[in-house]
């Protein structure tokens, strides 16, 4: 945990990893709030050199936990675009956040939750 309260990007690939099972490789993994599924991994606003995860809207498929893994673990290293100028690397020692592009309105992610049928990340509002 980070200072702020929420995972790492590591932490979270690595609860991700934990609720893997090769009998349900269709497991989906969603947000708590709304039913909202994970999208893309970028820079965070607030702190570009943390991470956010972008949503999909209401009605945006679940995405499998493993793809999503593989996608967060393929994601490692590279440079993405920070909010104003310049670009990032992505580090799995980083915080994570949820936010759409272009917003910070202080929600961390905080942990996960293995529900059998589908995997839940745990949100919270996080004073910064």
């Amino acid at each position: 945990m980070t200072i702020f309260g929420n995972l790492t990007l590591g932490e979270l690939i690595d609860a991700l990893k934990g609720t893997i099972e090769m009998e349900r490789p269709d497991k989906c993994v969603h947000f708590d709030f709304m039913g909202y599924c994970p999208t893309t991994l970028g820079s965070y606003r607030g702190y570009y050199d943390h991470c956010d995860i972008d949503h999909g809207p209401y009605d945006f498929p679940g995405r499998p936990v493993a793809e999503f893994v593989d996608y967060l673990e393929g994601m490692i290293g590279k440079d993405v675009q920070s909010w104003k100028s310049g670009s990032y690397t992505v580090h799995r020692d980083r915080p994570i956040w949820v936010s759409t592009s272009g917003e910070c309105f202080g929600t961390g992610i905080v942990g996960v939750k293995d529900l059998g049928y589908m995997v839940v990340i745990e949100t919270a509002y996080l004073e910064t």
